[in-house]
C-alpha cells in the first residue's frame, strides 16, 4: 500500500515537474497515464498492476533524463516531510506546541 501511495506521489510530482519543465512531454505523459488507466480498466493482463506498467510506460515516454530529476526532487520530498514528522513527534515528546503541517 505505502508503495503504491509512494509511486501516486511520485506522478503527481513527475506531471507537475513536466508542467513547467517541458509542456509537450507534459501532455505526452498525461496521454500515456490516460492509456494505462483505460487499457487496465479494459482488463487487459499487461496492465494487471497498473502502476508496474504505469511506471514503465511513463518512463519510456519522458526519457531517463526527466525520469531521473523527477526521482531526485522526489527523494527531497519524501526527505523533507520524514524530518518534518520526526520533529513533530520531537517536541510532541516533550510537551512543546506543536505547529500543524500546511
Amino acid at each position: 500500500r505505502r508503495k503504491k501511495e509512494h509511486f501516486l506521489m511520485f506522478v503527481k510530482l513527475l506531471v507537475q515537474y513536466l508542467e513547467k519543465k517541458d509542456p509537450a512531454m507534459h501532455g505526452r505523459a498525461k496521454e500515456t497515464i490516460t492509456r494505462c488507466a483505460k487499457e487496465h480498466k479494459e482488463g487487459n493482463p499487461r496492465y494487471a498492476s497498473l502502476s508496474d506498467a504505469m511506471a514503465k510506460e511513463l518512463r519510456n515516454t519522458v526519457g531517463e533524463g526527466h525520469w531521473k530529476r523527477a526521482q531526485e526532487y522526489f527523494q527531497q520530498l519524501v526527505r523533507k516531510k520524514w524530518e518534518e514528522k520526526k520533529k513533530r513527534e520531537q517536541q510532541k515528546a516533550s510537551g512543546q506546541k506543536v505547529p500543524t503541517p500546511m
